[in-house]
C-alpha cells in the first residue's frame, strides 16, 4: 500500500501509475528510472523500494494479475447475482 499511495501519483499516466506502483509494492520491486520507448530514450520515476525485477518476479507478476483477474470477476458476477430481479 505504501509504494501505491507514495508512487502513483509520479508516473507521468494517472492510469498506468496505479497498477504499476501497485504491483511494485507488491512484488517488493522497483520499477522506472531509464526506459527505451521507441527511438526515445525516457528518465521515469522510479516506483518501489524494491531490487530491480528478476524473471522470477516476472513469473510472480503474471500470477498476481491472474488472481487479480479472477477476484474482479468472481466480484463482478456476485454484484450481478446480487442484483438480480
Amino acid at each position: 500500500m505504501r509504494a501505491w499511495r507514495r508512487d502513483a501519483a509520479r508516473h507521468p499516466s494517472p492510469n498506468a501509475g496505479v497498477v504499476e506502483a501497485a504491483f511494485a509494492g507488491a512484488l517488493g520491486v522497483r520499477l522506472g528510472g531509464p526506459t527505451q520507448y521507441r527511438h526515445e530514450l525516457q528518465i521515469r520515476p522510479t516506483l518501489g523500494d524494491g531490487h530491480e525485477p528478476t524473471v522470477a518476479d516476472l513469473r510472480r507478476a503474471v500470477a498476481l494479475s491472474r488472481t487479480v483477474q479472477a477476484g474482479a470477476a468472481v466480484l463482478a458476477g456476485l454484484v450481478c447475482y446480487l442484483r438480480r430481479p
